[in-house]
């Protein structure tokens, strides 16, 4: 069984009303994104398609208020990949 390498970054940090993140993997995938409050609430949720390779998303925020997050991405094997965003208004 091949390994393969996923990565989540954040583009914009701090955000505001448009988080842009880009997720890559070695094979193509439906990924779920969640953005998790510090008390480990979904506070707003992202099903997506993902392309073998670099993928570029964005999340609407606008209505998520200010303070510290976790963006929060499952890849194909069940693991979890998290970076920690800072949300500004």
């Amino acid at each position: 069984l091949a390994t393969t390498t996923n990565t989540l970054k954040i583009l914009v940090n701090p955000a505001t009303d448009l988080l842009q993140y880009e997720a890559s993997s070695g094979i193509s995938f439906q990924s779920s994104i969640c953005l998790y409050s510090v008390s480990g609430q979904c506070v707003k949720q992202s099903v997506s398609d993902l392309q073998e390779g670099g993928n570029i998303k964005n999340l609407d925020i606008s209505d998520v208020e200010k303070g510290v997050y976790f963006l929060r991405m499952q890849t194909p094997d069940n693991a979890f990949l998290q970076q920690k965003v800072i949300v500004l208004k």
